[in-house]
């Protein structure tokens, strides 16, 4: 799934869209051959999304949260096998409001990630680092922890559904964006981490980058190699800036 060596363009549409514009976006989406697309719409819609997304097979519909139980008393969550029936290909999993406002931990994101590879359901992890931690001169060792303290512990982690998203927590919903050389510095990081963490296998993880991503940006960000796509949130809500960043990344992969 995310081992094609295509730049990968999602958009995380949070608690936004009601049906009409989830209708209206697909019908204004255009889709590029050269790079993977795809959509996290809220969980109502994905029985919706299974109908009207484009029939590709590089356009993906992802979850932006999973429970991390199996089934069960677990009112409100959103279980794995949901996922496989309504045939999504992965999940969003440690998104920073995941974890600031939920207050999910390690050990909540590794069940989830183990759910997810047991049931062949792909996985972006998300990984950021907050202005504090960065000012700090912390943000390796953020980095870091939040890798070595999942990954590594997650039971036939799979290379091919496992795929990293650096966003940097001050640069989400903010309007503020890391510059293409903050942005490539941590990925390198992240590439780093990750040889020094895990197998070899995992050598090609793709490393997408979200924060602030918008047409007058996506140039910038993604012509660097080591930023193999970009997570999006506000600016995918409209198709036609989804389609403009997709565009942008569908020229830089040909």
């Amino acid at each position: 799934m995310f081992l094609n060596q295509k730049k990968i363009i999602l958009g995380n549409w949070k608690m936004n869209q009601n049906l009409d514009q989830v209708r209206s976006f697909f019908e204004e989406l255009e889709t590029f051959g050269d790079i993977s697309q795809g959509i996290c719409p809220q969980a109502p819609y994905l029985s919706i999304l299974e109908n009207i997304r484009p029939k590709i097979g590089n356009f993906l519909v992802g979850s932006q949260n999973i429970s991390s139980e199996a089934s069960g008393a677990f009112t409100g969550e959103t279980s794995i096998q949901t996922l496989s029936d309504f045939s999504s290909n992965f999940t969003l999993v440690g998104h920073s409001e995941r974890r600031q406002l939920f207050h999910e931990n390690d050990e909540l994101l590794i069940k989830k990630i183990n759910l997810s590879m047991e049931h062949g359901v792909g996985v972006v992890f998300c990984i950021g680092e907050t202005l504090e931690q960065r000012e700090s001169n912390r943000v390796n060792e953020v980095l870091s922890a939040q890798l070595t303290n999942v990954l590594p512990k997650v039971q036939n982690l799979k290379p091919e559904l496992t795929c990293i998203a650096y966003e940097p927590v001050w640069a989400i919903g903010t309007g503020k964006t890391a510059t293409a050389k903050q942005a490539v510095e941590a990925h390198r990081m992240v590439k780093s981490i990750i040889s020094n963490s895990l197998p070899a296998k995992f050598s090609k993880t793709p490393i997408l980058y979200g924060g602030s991503v918008k047409p007058s940006n996506a140039q910038e960000l993604l012509e660097n190699p080591e930023i193999s796509g970009a997570l999006i949130g506000g600016a995918s809500l409209k198709a036609s800036d989804f389609n403009e960043i997709s565009r942008i990344a569908a020229n830089i992969q040909a």
